[in-house]
């Protein structure tokens, strides 16, 4: 019995179903959500490098002039991870319909190669952050404890400079005493009373100058003993850092590619 199918008479009509369907032409539209979670990640990977630039480098037009490079960089590379993925995924499905379909495993390797990296980017850009937060915090807790509150007023009184004055002062006073017990017992007085006093004249060391003028700062070494004990308040503040950040990292990178796995 003679059928009319057109997929068995028609030549034409057969290529325009072929083509119609072709699985490989499938193109995912990635949404707002998926580019959102790209831009954040980049985010925190540029300021990471703004922060360690700005260690290295003077400037600002070569930190933002390399910033704007790897932005860039980072973007295209981004693109061509999403094409190889998109490739692979692709090709899986045609793979269910047509047996005979290559599947791009070096495509994958590469783009899980680039989501590895990106990750990295992210947790090293992240910690940098962490390292920053950390000294604010530090600073933060030093400069509102009480003690520095009470050092800085000291300070800007002009009394830590006053008691420095008055050690050297004291300091001074002996050097210059021993110096003259040591004349007076090699040149008594009123025998040798020429030599006593060219030996005394031997002491040359200058007079300490008191400081009149206010507005001083905390000594060094106070500073650094409250900033120690400030840094142990925070201690594994850095750790904890490090595991959220790996954990959000994870995650943008999942939702820039979840609409092509789904």
């Amino acid at each position: 019995m003679a059928t009319n199918n057109p997929l068995l008479t028609d030549y034409n009509t057969m290529e325009q179903i072929n083509q119609e369907n072709d699985l490989t032409a499938i193109e995912v539209q990635r949404g707002v959500g998926s580019y959102f979670p790209i831009f954040v990640s980049l985010g925190i990977t540029l300021y990471g490098f703004y922060l360690f630039l700005q260690t290295i480098v003077d400037s600002s037009l070569v930190i933002y002039g390399t910033l704007t490079f790897l932005g860039v960089l980072l973007v295209y590379i981004e693109h061509h991870r999403a094409g190889l993925i998109s490739d692979y995924l692709g090709s899986r499905l045609e793979k269910l319909v047509n047996k005979l379909a290559t599947i791009p495993t070096i495509g994958l390797m590469v783009g899980m190669a680039i989501t590895v990296l990106f990750i990295a980017l992210d947790t090293w850009g992240a910690m940098q952050s962490a390292d920053s937060i950390e000294r604010m915090l530090v600073n933060g807790i030093v400069k509102n404890s009480e003690q520095y509150k009470l050092e800085d007023a000291k300070a800007k009184s002009g009394v830590n400079e006053a008691h420095a004055y008055q050690e050297q002062l004291k300091e001074w006073r002996r050097a210059k005493s021993e110096h003259y017990n040591g004349c007076d017992a090699s040149w008594r007085v009123p025998t040798y009373r020429t030599k006593n006093q060219q030996c005394k004249d031997k002491f040359t060391e200058a007079k300490p100058t008191a400081v009149s003028s206010t507005g001083g700062t905390i000594a060094i070494g106070t500073y650094n003993s409250m900033e120690a004990k400030a840094k142990e308040d925070v201690a594994g503040y850095r750790k904890m850092f490090f595991w959220v950040f790996l954990g959000f990292s994870i995650l943008l990178n999942y939702f820039a590619m979840a609409s092509f796995f789904n």
